[in-house]
């Protein structure tokens, strides 16, 4: 394994443990040089790889940040209203099953309750 690599690992394995939270600006690649004992370049080969991976997001003039994850991956779930079952935690009482493409009624939708229309709107 490359020394980047071995760097770039021991960055992710801080940052998966939350030493350096998302958000939180990490040491510059000269203090990591420093603490690697190695060249400033082999330490900027380990960011790219963070920042390609998605852990890290350069700010120029500012410096490297933790990433924060992308909500749709923190929701753990997505829901997709193109698929055939609707879950009935998403629509309550019964309702997910009106929806169903399995379901004759699924073009149409269940019948809606007949309400008169007032006299001026005759």
């Amino acid at each position: 394994m490359a020394l980047y690599e071995e760097i770039a690992a021991q960055i992710r394995t801080q940052i998966v443990s939350g030493v350096y939270p998302p958000g939180k600006r990490i040491p510059s690649i000269r203090h990591f040089a420093d603490h690697f004992g190695c060249n400033k370049l082999t330490v900027q080969r380990a960011f790219e790889r963070l920042t390609a991976d998605g852990l890290l997001e350069k700010i120029v003039g500012s410096g490297s940040y933790v990433k924060f994850p992308e909500t749709i991956q923190a929701a753990g779930e997505v829901y997709d209203l193109s698929t055939d079952y609707l879950s009935e935690s998403f629509f309550p009482h019964g309702v997910a099953g009106a929806f169903s493409r399995r379901s004759s009624r699924a073009t149409r939708g269940p019948p809606l309750p007949r309400h008169p229309l007032p006299a001026t709107h005759r």
